[in-house]
């Protein structure tokens, strides 16, 4: 468990209620943002091997996981903050939270994708030392895709 500030991130397991409610939202925003581009293609359940959920107070305000992308390489999936408490440090919190995870894992550096349309997420990657790579996996052929890499020293 880690906070900043008022918020608390907290290891769960991937079938928490708060934190599928969380992923509904981000999925409900994405479907915003990305009119008829579907996010059945996102990493089953089983498959993540950390999950976070960041709260204020009682309420879950944001969520993480990690899963395996290559040996020695994670992949951060599912980063979402509910509206009302973005800028508030909960995102990069969780953030170190995952990446301190995949170290302990075993992984020497950390990926993820995001999207051209969401350019608080790229500010915050890019921010928190991640570098833009070319797409990889599933983000491979996106016109809408970024992709970021960071060492885990």
């Amino acid at each position: 468990m880690a906070s900043c500030s008022d918020h608390v991130v907290r290891l769960v397991e991937c079938d928490s209620p708060d934190f599928a409610a969380l992923v509904s939202g981000l999925d409900e925003e994405l479907e915003d943002r990305y009119p008829g581009i579907s996010t059945d293609g996102s990493t089953p359940a089983q498959d993540l091997l950390v999950v976070v959920v960041a709260y204020r107070g009682d309420a879950p305000v944001g969520c993480g996981a990690l899963c395996e992308l290559e040996q020695g390489v994670g992949e951060i999936k599912r980063m979402f903050v509910v509206p009302e408490a973005r800028r508030l440090g909960a995102a990069r919190r969780m953030l170190e939270v995952l990446e301190a995870r995949g170290r302990a894992l075993g992984n020497s550096a950390v990926r993820l994708g995001s999207g051209v349309r969401q350019p608080e997420a790229l500010a915050l990657y890019e921010s928190c030392g991640y570098c833009r790579i070319p797409l990889f996996g599933e983000y491979q052929g996106g016109k809408l895709c970024v992709c970021y890499e960071k060492a885990l020293a």
